[in-house]
């Protein structure tokens, strides 16, 4: 496999985030008088950005508090996004192998952009990835293709010389709309069997198995 970028979701992919997340979030809810939920009722919830996030943690008959918690929740975020979060195992010397061979490296988001960049240049260093795009005002969120197009371009790529992975179906159907192939990885937020079903290019179940395929 010949590739020249690689673009990686954040959440679930690089990082373990879920406690963090799921902190906020059951901060957010408590405040507003709702129900909270465990860090395995919070990962299915995630990956299709904050307001569908807080969405599914409401119940169906609170849906007009969705602003309310999303404030709560993100103002509790911005100030405790890194308290437990950190890289996977393996996931350092595979970004360095992969940087090793001459193949660019990006990080595409639906969490918004600013706290996506403060996780990755706090975990992984200023400058490592060639860009980090995260959720912004007026730009359409993964699965949408436009900021994945757009990282290609900035990077002077074509589409067969691009890989997305990604750990949710959100970033498979990413892939797709973008005409890439896609990697899922199992390590992350989704089984298995719901990965399975989006039929993805590639399954992996180790980060380190990533430099195989790219052997």
């Amino acid at each position: 496999m010949q590739k020249k970028l690689i673009i990686f979701d954040l959440d679930g992919t690089l990082v373990d985030s879920i406690e963090d997340l799921s902190v906020a979030m059951n901060y957010a809810l408590a405040k507003c008088s709702m129900p909270t939920h465990s860090p395995d009722e919070c990962r299915a919830m995630v990956g299709h950005g904050l307001r569908w996030f807080c969405s599914q943690a409401l119940p169906k008959d609170k849906q007009e508090l969705i602003d309310d918690v999303m404030k709560e929740m993100l103002g509790y975020y911005r100030e405790n996004y890194l308290v437990n979060t950190a890289a996977f195992d393996q996931i350092d010397k595979m970004l360095s192998l992969i940087k090793e061979r001459g193949i660019e490296i990006a990080v595409e988001t639906n969490k918004d952009e600013y706290l996506a960049v403060g996780i990755v240049e706090k975990i992984f260093g200023e400058g490592y990835f060639c860009s980090v795009r995260g959720a912004k005002d007026g730009i359409a969120i993964k699965p949408s293709p436009q900021v994945t197009l757009d990282i290609m371009r900035s990077c002077g790529v074509s589409p067969d010389e691009t890989l997305f992975v990604g750990d949710s179906d959100v970033d498979i159907k990413t892939a797709k709309a973008s005409g890439l192939e896609s990697v899922a990885v199992t390590w992350g937020l989704r089984s298995l069997e719901q990965l399975k079903l989006e039929s993805p290019d590639y399954i992996i179940n180790k980060p380190l198995e990533l430099i195989d395929l790219l052997a």
